[in-house]
């Protein structure tokens, strides 16, 4: 392999790596972005097994690094085949039907067949299994593409844009013809096109995911790719230097190289964690110096998110129900309730300025939050009591307690050691006479209540 050869994949496999790690680092609770990010990953081992078989004089290293290429050549689409088929509103607990049988049959299956693949190779029975597998997940590909395409053509919901999704059409044509001829799975063309195809589809998903819940998504991402190549090239071309006039290509210094590229990106991909990390070591002793420096890494990384465009003059119900949604759900998370668009309602701007309070990101934050717990506190019956179970109760039960009060009622690990009477005896409530299913229409009613109110607020 030449240099330039080696610095054309190892620049192919730094983007994957890092577009992998920067869609879970963003929102690893959206299943989409969670599951894009991870067939990206895959790929990029995919990408690194392929980069050292070359160099694996030992035989022991060879069958690793061969088992490893051909087990996660085509792994990754049984992901992207996930994040296809979640296709229908996950705020509301609903999913295709699609899924469920992607889920509990397709992966398992197609995971162990990998590992099978992986393992034993791809020579004499075992070939079968190879072709059978990649038949399967080229199919099942195809078929969750035609679902989007069918499901994209009735919602109202923003959808992936076809351009991002069509180089899909390469994985599958590689995928047959690598079924029929397993010689061919080794073709740098396979691994590139692969790659091209799922950093395309991991863009334009990024790009959908993020929009959809009102957030800026471009500012982020470009400062996250614009500092790891940066230092990506700093540090990595170092060893480049080191491997053109010095040892040449060898083992150790290419494995040094693709060490240092991962650490490097995963630094920064991973720069806000990792500082408060090191600020809350280094400030152990300086509490309030430690706040200080928290509330600044929080509101700089708040800034580049917060999309004031994404709340327009008049805005439809159903966005305004989403986002209110999404900010009940984010309700004891400052950070995350920040980057909501209703942050940028005229009420909460006015009732800043009313009280002379600083009108910047967490304060905004603060206020919206103040103003979703005024609107489900109007929700409680006068009755004079705390706590009731008739059904003018159940909007108010169905969105204080879990949000407002914090209680899970449908996790099993979650412990009511803390919780005073009124949120234990609601907690019982919940686990003994309302099914998880009504809850959750319960709380979506709820949440469009709350949202009519901020609506008449806003209008007011």
């Amino acid at each position: 392999m030449s240099i330039g050869a080696l610095i054309a994949q190892v620049a192919g496999f730094a983007f994957v790596y890092w577009l992998g790690l920067y869609m879970l680092r963003r929102d690893i609770r959206n299943r989409r972005m969670a599951f894009t990010g991870t067939a990206l990953l895959l790929v990029a081992v995919c990408m690194v097994s392929s980069i050292l078989l070359p160099f694996s004089l030992a035989d022991k290293l060879s069958e690793c690094m061969m088992g490893l290429r051909e087990a996660t050549l085509f792994l990754p689409f049984l992901f992207v085949q996930g994040a296809l088929l979640l296709t229908r509103a996950r705020d509301e607990g609903r999913t295709d039907h699609l899924f469920s049988w992607w889920k509990y049959v397709l992966l398992p299956l197609g995971m162990l067949g990998s590992l099978i693949i992986g393992v034993m190779g791809t020579t004499g029975t075992f070939r079968v299994v190879y072709t059978i597998l990649l038949l399967v997940i080229m199919l099942g590909l195809v078929l969750s593409i035609l679902a989007f395409f069918r499901f994209s053509a009735k919602s109202e919901q923003t959808v992936l844009p076809k351009t991002f999704l069509s180089p899909l059409i390469v994985p599958v044509l590689g995928g047959l013809w690598c079924a029929f001829l397993p010689e061919a799975a080794s073709s740098s063309w396979v691994l590139m096109g692969n790659g091209v195809a799922l950093f395309l589809f991991g863009v334009g998903t990024t790009a959908t995911e993020i929009k959809s819940q009102g957030e800026a998504w471009l500012p982020d991402f470009f400062r996250s790719l614009d500092y790891s190549i940066f230092y990506t090239i700093l540090f990595s071309g170092l060893v480049i230097c080191t491997i053109l006039w010095g040892t040449g290509l060898q083992l150790a210094m290419v494995v040094l190289l693709l060490a240092i590229m991962m650490l490097t990106i995963a630094l920064q991909v991973f720069n806000h964690p990792l500082r408060t990390l090191l600020d809350n070591i280094a400030f152990v002793t300086f509490p309030k110096l430690r706040e200080e420096s928290s509330q600044i890494r929080m509101v700089d990384r708040v800034t580049v998110l917060v999309d004031e465009s994404a709340l327009q003059e008049e805005m439809d119900e159903e966005s305004l129900y989403r986002y209110t949604r999404r900010a009940l759900s984010h309700f004891g998370d400052l950070e995350r309730l920040a980057t909501n668009p209703l942050t940028n309602l005229r009420l909460i701007e006015q009732r800043l300025q009313k009280r002379g309070g600083p009108i910047e990101v967490i304060e905004r934050a603060v206020e919206l939050k103040a103003i979703l717990t005024e609107s489900i506190e109007q929700m409680k019956p006068r009755q004079g009591e705390s706590f009731g179970t008739s059904d003018e109760w159940r909007y108010y039960n169905a969105l204080y307690f879990p949000y407002i009060n914090g209680i899970k009622p449908y996790n099993r690990r979650y412990s009511d050691d803390l919780l005073d009477d009124t949120a234990q005896e609601a907690l019982e409530w919940f686990r003994t006479y309302v099914p998880e299913r009504t809850f959750y229409n319960w709380q979506n009613a709820g949440a469009r209540l709350v949202a009519l109110r901020l609506k008449e607020k806003e209008t007011a």
